[in-house]
């Protein structure tokens, strides 16, 4: 079973969101909450910004970033779920019917982090239980290896959870192969 690990909150680091709350609890496995790398504060600071823009009131639950070692190099790796990020007013502002732009940034040794990964997703989940830590997205249609057409209505595309996994030949991540694919929870 995948356990949804949550490691922080964004709001709770070095980022001030005067009026962001938690939307859940926070369940801490690493001792001190760390400094999030810039692209990741960024990231976070743009949403906000965007929320408050349209007169919204920014709150984050557990799930909102998530962050494991993805790759297995020993550092942190983050996950922006802005399925989990709740624009109170404007709640479609990040997400909609057809989901979210997951982001997965990979930790860098100087404390900072690239973007390696976005897709539109339902919601992601990590499994901390290996090492490195695996991640799966819930995507539907195409990514799940549907022959999809013109004709085919959303309401028709089928649901999956696909892994998302680390090239080390490659230095990036992508998703596994359609044979990974797991419908068991949509059948």
């Amino acid at each position: 079973m995948i356990n949804r690990i949550t490691k922080l909150l964004a709001f709770a680091i070095t980022l001030s969101f005067s009026n962001c709350t938690p939307a859940g609890s926070s369940s801490m496995r690493e001792g001190p909450l760390k400094k999030l790398p810039n692209i990741v504060k960024s990231e976070i600071a743009e949403m906000t910004s965007a929320c408050r823009q349209v007169e919204g009131k920014p709150r984050t639950s557990p799930d909102f970033l998530l962050i494991a070692d993805i790759n297995g190099d020993k550092i942190s790796d983050y996950v922006i779920n802005p399925m989990a990020f709740n624009c109170i007013g404007a709640e479609s502002l990040f997400s909609g019917s057809a989901g979210t732009n997951i982001e997965i940034y990979i930790g860098t040794t100087d404390g900072q982090a690239r973007k390696a990964f976005m897709s539109t997703a339902h919601d992601v989940e990590l499994d901390m239980s290996t090492k490195p830590a695996r991640i799966r997205m819930l995507v539907e249609g195409a990514l799940c290896g549907q022959k999809l057409t013109s004709e085919t209505a959303h309401s028709d595309y089928k649901a999956c959870w696909r892994p998302v996994l680390w090239s080390k030949s490659k230095q990036k991540l992508e998703f596994a192969p359609l044979s990974q694919v797991d419908f068991s929870d949509f059948e």
